[in-house]
């Protein structure tokens, strides 16, 4: 059904074509509409490689390999241009077609519009348990074994150990949110919460298992350290999210996050090893002013390269490049950047 809605799109185009249409289109169906749009027009062409079905795999990481078929392979070279959200599916995109020799462009995906510019609200109508001075500890991300959520939850662990004044890490909890959709998420997700509960730290631990748009930017919102222990990860919402509003982040030195943070600048990426995070997340959690710097550096790193104007303004150096005025939306953003 999707092939046969991109045919009728693509369809759509080629004969409802009007005389001040634009000469750019961009593309995120079948690989099947760009050979039509190729074939009866003349328009410049950007296709969006999202790799949608290596996503949902429990092992997709950097070493992953799409197998096209041999019209895909085919069909993709017409592209004038190939987009994709990050540089691990840059490399994801190299081996899977190494045919194509034009380099994909890595555009990572706006987050700081819509409902992300909505007001948070309070953190307790998420988790009625939390009281007002609770520190909280932030994992976002997908329930499957790659997102290496038991990462955090051991570091959490060994940092209660770490600091000895009980008065202190009475009020430190880490949460543990997203959403649950298929049903290895879910088993995933009940495999986590029965483990916790035979730990010590299992009353500081609270997991979510819904995480609508409102909730999700509250809690980093509330959070005092965003934290990332994907070892593989090649999508970078959560870390870009906790960017745009100034938190701390802690990562590995694996996955998407050291080619987004600067390390002990913009964010700090450690060895994937839980006493390692955990001193780590001692030291900031031992400096208030560490914590405000990281998280304000992070936060004009994103708005200079990931905000949604970055991405108004990469799209229309995509523009230029092929020699087509860029929209006047784009045009306005340039011109207040400048």
């Amino acid at each position: 059904m999707s092939i046969l809605k991109s045919i009728c799109l693509a369809l759509r185009m080629v004969f409802s074509r009007q005389k001040n249409a634009s000469n750019l289109i961009i593309l995120d169906t079948s690989i099947i509409a760009l050979y039509i749009l190729n074939l009866f027009t003349h328009n410049r062409l950007l296709y969006v490689e999202s790799f949608e079905q290596l996503r949902n795999q429990a092992d997709f990481c950097e070493h992953s390999t799409y197998s096209p078929s041999l019209l895909e392979a085919k069909f993709i070279k017409l592209a004038d241009e190939i987009v994709v959200e990050s540089d691990g599916f840059a490399e994801v995109f190299k081996r899977s077609f190494p045919a194509v020799a034009k380099e994909p462009v890595i555009i990572y995906p706006a987050i700081d519009i819509g409902l992300w510019n909505e007001d948070g609200i309070k953190i307790q109508r998420i988790i009625p348990d939390l009281m007002d001075n609770t520190v909280v500890f932030l994992s976002i991300g997908k329930y499957k074994r790659s997102t290496n959520f038991k990462l955090a939850l051991n570091a959490f662990e060994i940092l209660l150990q770490l600091i000895a004044d009980i008065e202190t890490t009475k009020c430190f909890q880490l949460v543990i949110a997203g959403n649950c959709k298929t049903l290895e998420e879910k088993l995933y997700y009940q495999e986590m919460v029965s483990t916790t509960k035979e730990r010590k730290c299992a009353s500081q631990v609270s997991f979510l298992n819904k995480l609508p748009i409102i909730h999700e930017k509250t809690l980093i919102m509330g959070a005092a350290v965003a934290i990332h222990p994907s070892k593989s990860d090649l999508q970078a919402d959560f870390i870009l999210k906790a960017m745009s509003l100034g938190k701390p982040i802690v990562a590995t030195t694996k996955g998407i996050a050291p080619q987004l943070l600067q390390n002990k600048v913009s964010g700090i990426t450690t060895e994937p090893d839980p006493n390692a995070m955990a001193q780590v997340l001692r030291k900031l959690m031992m400096s208030p002013h560490l914590q405000s710097f990281i998280g304000d550096v992070a936060k004009e790193v994103f708005q200079k390269n990931y905000s949604f104007k970055s991405f108004c303004s990469k799209l229309s150096e995509i523009t230029f490049k092929h020699g087509i005025e860029a929209a006047p939306s784009i045009k306005t953003l340039k011109a207040k950047e400048a």
